[in-house]
């Protein structure tokens, strides 16, 4: 039907019944109610679940009779649709308070699996009261209600903050058996490549979640682009993507995956790493092939052709616990984790250049630069970022995980300002 939204579907039909807008059959999708009326058919909108006001199930008198009745008040709307389901009544009773509190929570969540999870609990209610066939057939499918009874019950109270800045929440654990931890982010931002499908060429947000499962949302309408794919079993630590056709994903197994984004598929792997990877970062270039450089935790960098997928450089920095590496200016910088040594940085020739940054030995109240006796050099995490904020000037970001505070510094000038946690 043209008038329903795209990949919106009708769940639920009534059988014929006369209502205030006419006679003809109710139809629920997980968006909206509204009438197929009969004799001259059409379409009449009832009321999206977002517009309920209010529902109630009631009775008219006619003759000397009482009618079963669903009246539904909207937001928008002065007049009440009523609709006389006579033994459907209680049961689409159920299920519209169910969908409007499935979407209250949803909208106050920023969160649209509360509408999906409401539609699966309507739908074992139809099935409850159709199996059943008996008069405790709705009493056993109110027990389905959950969300309807955490609205009344035990309303869910979002702060003020979070509601004012939360514009969506997506679960990417969504039909797994248990919720899994989130490990890496990677959004790619919308491009037309003739390789593509129009729908491919959508932004996407790539979700890594322990355990080696990867699962990719349209970053434009917040739906599920592959549920899930694997790429190893270990822990991934970090993704990016190369010449816009695929994304690396470096693992704990010492193994970077690549997926390749048109086909959402994983079947490339590099295995020169013998410690676990814990850095990528791309060379984007106008004409040659990208470089890709990755890191692991041994101290080992190479330098990949993205198109050939073979190393082209390889680098050895002296010590363990190499964390991360950023591109910028023309360098490339290397995080150790290691308390005595210093953060590298590399030319993109292969030359290497150490320059040790120091960082205060305790977070102060004071923004002073500190003396030489106080600075002395402190594990960092995985947390390397430059940004340019005043005049330009570049800032390097460092998170101290000893210290428990991030520092800011001008990496060619003075130590610059400290921002404890």
């Amino acid at each position: 039907m043209e008038q329903l939204d795209k990949n919106e579907c009708v769940y639920k039909l009534s059988s014929s019944v006369k209502t205030n807008r006419g006679v003809g059959k109710i139809a629920m999708t997980q968006k909206r109610l509204f009438l197929l009326t009969e004799g001259r058919p059409g379409y009449v909108e009832i009321s999206t679940f977002r517009d309920i006001e209010e529902v109630r199930s009631t009775t008219v008198a006619f003759l000397l009779l009482r009618i079963p009745t669903l009246k539904i008040k909207m937001v928008s709307k002065k007049e009440v649709f009523e609709a006389n389901l006579k033994t459907e009544c209680d049961l689409w009773h159920l299920m519209v308070k169910e969908m409007w509190a499935g979407k209250k929570l949803a909208d106050d969540h920023k969160d649209p699996q509360y509408v999906q999870q409401a539609l699966t609990h309507v739908l074992l209610m139809d099935a409850v009261v159709g199996a059943l066939q008996s008069p405790g057939a709705i009493y056993a499918a109110s027990k389905l209600s959950y969300f309807d009874k955490m609205k009344n019950e035990m309303p869910m109270a979002v702060p003020k903050t979070t509601s004012e800045t939360l514009k969506h929440k997506i679960n990417p654990s969504a039909g797994e058996t248990f919720p899994r931890a989130i490990d890496v982010l990677l959004y790619t931002p919308g491009h037309l490549d003739p390789a593509e499908k129009v729908e491919d060429a959508h932004p996407k947000l790539w979700c890594a979640l322990n355990g080696g499962r990867v699962v990719v949302f349209d970053a434009s309408s917040w739906t599920v682009l592959q549920h899930c794919f694997k790429a190893g079993a270990s822990k991934l630590n970090c993704m990016v993507m190369a010449e816009q056709s695929q994304v690396w994903v470096g693992s704990e197994d010492s193994v970077i995956y690549i997926i390749n984004v048109h086909s959402m598929s994983c079947n490339k792997q590099l295995t020169d790493h013998r410690s676990s990877v814990t850095g990528l970062v791309v060379q984007d270039r106008a004409q040659a092939p990208s470089t890709v450089y990755s890191c692991s935790a041994d101290g080992t960098v190479l330098a990949w052709n993205a198109s050939s997928l073979r190393v082209t450089s390889r680098f050895q920095l002296p010590g363990d616990g190499l964390s991360a590496i950023r591109l910028h200016g023309g360098r490339l910088w290397c995080s150790t984790l290691a308390a005595a040594a210093p953060n590298h940085t590399l030319n993109q020739d292969g030359l290497l250049r150490t320059a040790r940054i120091f960082i205060p030995q305790c977070p102060t109240k004071s923004r002073e630069v500190p003396s030489e006796e106080t600075q002395v050099t402190v594990q960092l995490t995985e947390c390397l970022s430059f940004f340019s904020f005043k005049d330009h000037i570049p800032q390097l970001w460092l998170i101290s995980s000893d210290c428990q505070m991030c520092v800011c510094v001008h990496p060619w000038m003075h130590f610059g300002p400290k921002v404890t946690c």
